[in-house]
């Protein structure tokens, strides 16, 4: 059979011309009736006259037109569409196994994998911190307490040149005390020190009390004349005004009365500490027999009122004796009591209740502490009957007290700057202990150095460790994400395999296509 359209040979079942594509008309066979044709004129109608540009009968048909030419245009244009969408899906399934190859080695590999390896090291670290502090802490301890003897042999070695340079200054013959207690702070401490003591004696009612009735009585019966300007601490009669002006004036009792330069206070009372019958003795100069006599009245019971005396087996001439011849006992070596037959302990008087012994030795506390703090010192004085001492009683001191090179080296070591006044220089002058604090100042600052590293390498483990916890949970976090982050690439994985399925076999079927239209 043959194509009406392209003329090519076909086969007798085809029903498409395979070249041109165009329908084949099946031939009539002979067994074949055909149908009657129902627009075939009715009997006895008359037929219509044959068009004279038929062909008349028995003449043959013309041969139809060759089409050829436009069956190639076709036939071009279809290859061409044809390769166009093969390239078009190989194109996509080209991209998309691309992008399938990407989502395969996103789900392979580990989401931030230097990441989670940079946590894992450092909480390592962080867990070995834990270690590692405790060693650094231990270091650190033995460091300090190295320091600190260091520190304190340093100490040590420096008070031990001073006292060697200030024994070898003070117990040198020529040393100048005497311009050493006039520098500043000692001279105004030693002025305040005597000054607290006029004020403790003003405000000492005991003395006070068996005193001033004495001398209260003396001048009321012009006992003897003497008496006024011996105990010169009253003046007159008067209530109103208890003690001498001189009292209230610690200039002028210094100028008048009393010495304000510590050696000769040394070597009038042997001691710095100035009891309270020290007071009446030393600083004011009370002749002995004003006490004995004072205290002989207070024990025979006169005392407020020295009218009230009794003396066992006198008479009113003896007590008339006893008043009008005080200027003649004041030459005496005995008390009065022992022509009587007594002793100080026979006249049984509470000898601590005759001062107040305690605020005179807190004027002497307060001077020491200010002169010489730490130093020894005495206690609190303790009196007892004696009738070898005036107004029969004498004091014992407890303890022991520094001696004057031990108080000028104390006080040179806290006021070093009176050195400069007395033209001593400390660090010039040389000591056996050089180079003992040399090597102790060089050993120290070693240690300083070593303590300032341990201490970094602590602030870092420290961090190291307070951080483990903040390091876990970002590892946490980054555990999520990464499960997160290969589920998604897993399902990224399929969606994008199954798109590169679908676009290989649409690919390999454009191909085909592509194929058939070159045949």
């Amino acid at each position: 059979m043959v194509c009406r359209n392209c003329g090519k040979e076909l086969s007798e079942t085809a029903l498409f011309c395979r070249y041109c594509g165009m329908p084949v008309q099946a031939p009539v066979t002979d067994t074949e009736t055909p149908a009657p044709d129902t627009h075939s004129p009715a009997a006895g109608t008359e037929m219509p006259a044959p068009n004279a540009h038929s062909p008349a009968a028995g003449t043959e048909a013309a041969p139809a037109p060759d089409n050829s030419i436009a069956f190639r245009g076709k036939r071009v244009r279809r290859s061409l569409a044809r390769l166009l969408l093969f390239l078009i899906f190989a194109g996509s399934f080209a991209a998309s196994g691309w992008l399938t190859f990407r989502a395969w080695q996103d789900w392979r590999n580990p989401y931030q994998a230097a990441a989670f390896t940079a946590l894992e090291e450092n909480i390592a670290k962080a867990e070995n911190s834990a270690g590692r502090l405790s060693d650094l802490e231990n270091l650190l301890a033995d460091n300090s307490r190295e320091i600190r003897e260091s520190l304190s042999s340093v100490v040590r070695y420096r008070d031990l040149r001073q006292e060697e340079i200030l024994s070898t200054l003070t117990g040198h013959g020529d040393f100048n005390y005497s311009a050493l207690f006039a520098t500043e702070p000692f001279s105004s401490a030693y002025w305040q020190y005597i000054s607290d003591l006029l004020a403790a004696f003003r405000q000492d009612s005991l003395a006070d009390s068996w005193l001033r009735p004495y001398y209260a009585y003396s001048m009321a019966y012009n006992a003897a004349p003497g008496i006024r300007e011996d105990l010169w601490l009253y003046d007159g009669y008067n209530d109103s005004k208890r003690f001498n002006d001189v009292l209230y004036d610690p200039q002028r009792f210094y100028v008048s009365y009393y010495t304000a330069v510590l050696s000769d206070h040394l070597l009038l009372n042997n001691h710095l500490y100035v009891t309270g019958t020290d007071m009446l003795n030393t600083l004011f100069g009370i002749p002995g027999y004003i006490l004995d006599d004072a205290v002989f009245v207070k024990a025979c019971g006169g005392n407020p009122d020295p009218g009230n005396m009794v003396v066992p087996d006198w008479t009113p001439q003896d007590y008339d004796a006893f008043w009008s011849s005080a200027d003649e006992r004041s030459y005496s070596e005995h008390a009065v009591w022992t022509d009587c037959n007594l002793s100080a302990r026979d006249l049984d008087i509470d000898w601590n209740a005759l001062v107040d012994e305690a605020a005179y030795y807190r004027a002497y506390e307060k001077f020491m502490n200010t002169i010489a703090p730490g130093l020894n010192r005495y206690g609190m004085a303790q009196y007892v009957p004696d009738d070898d001492y005036f107004g029969g009683v004498r004091y014992e001191l407890p303890g022991n007290e520094a001696t004057l090179e031990e108080i000028a080296a104390a006080y040179i070591a806290r006021h070093s700057e009176c050195l400069a006044d007395l033209g001593i220089d400390m660090d010039t002058l040389p000591s056996s202990y050089d180079s003992l604090i040399a090597g102790e100042e060089s050993r120290l600052g070693e240690l300083t150095a070593t303590a300032e590293d341990l201490n970094l390498q602590k602030t870092e483990a420290l961090r190291q460790k307070d951080g483990k916890a903040f390091l876990q949970a970002q590892q946490e976090k980054l555990i999520a994400l990464q499960a997160q982050h290969t589920a998604d690439a897993a399902a990224n994985l399929r969606v994008f395999a199954a798109i590169s399925l679908f676009l290989f076999i649409m690919t390999v079927t454009g191909l085909r296509w592509f194929i058939r239209s070159l045949r």
